[in-house]
């Protein structure tokens, strides 16, 4: 999941992301979620809000605050296996008078890359690799040294 959310703000950057999935693709899930509010303190007043209009309509909607990543300060109201219910629970929130967005996680059972192509990977200096790294301890910088010299359109 979090290789999404850094293919995102690589996105917006516009450092010309590609999203490489490795293996074989297992169905998306789907985040519902306000979007992030200007600080920790809003944040939580957001989550209080919603948390009690959703208790007042007595909606089974799980809330939690998100603390990390590019939706750092948004609430977060459940992760599901279908779009089907992730429209349902966000229906039910904007009913209430909020505006919660849908975001598909993408999923596989091999390894999933963020490739910035040429000369877009030039951009992402050791500042700013850590800044988009950053809270992703799993993460690994690559680079391909491997240049193609010969292109097919080049031989009969």
């Amino acid at each position: 999941m979090m290789l999404m959310a850094l293919f995102c703000l690589a996105q917006e950057r516009n450092l010309g992301a590609l999203l490489n999935i490795t293996g074989d693709p297992l169905p998306s899930q789907y985040r519902v979620f306000l979007p992030p509010a200007g600080n920790r303190i809003l944040a939580t007043r957001a989550l209080d809000e919603v948390s009690a209009s959703i208790s007042r309509a007595q909606l089974e909607v799980e809330t939690y605050l998100i603390t990390r990543g590019r939706l750092a300060e948004g609430v977060g109201l459940g992760v599901f296996a279908d779009n089907l219910a992730a429209d349902s629970v966000r229906s039910q929130v904007s009913q209430l008078g909020f505006s919660p967005e849908i975001e598909e996680i993408s999923r596989s059972n091999g390894e999933i890359q963020v490739v910035l192509r040429p000369p877009n990977s030039d951009q992402v200096d050791t500042a700013e690799w850590l800044e988009l790294s950053d809270d992703r301890p799993d993460l690994t910088r690559t680079e391909n040294l491997c240049e193609t010299i010969a292109q097919a359109s080049q031989f009969p």
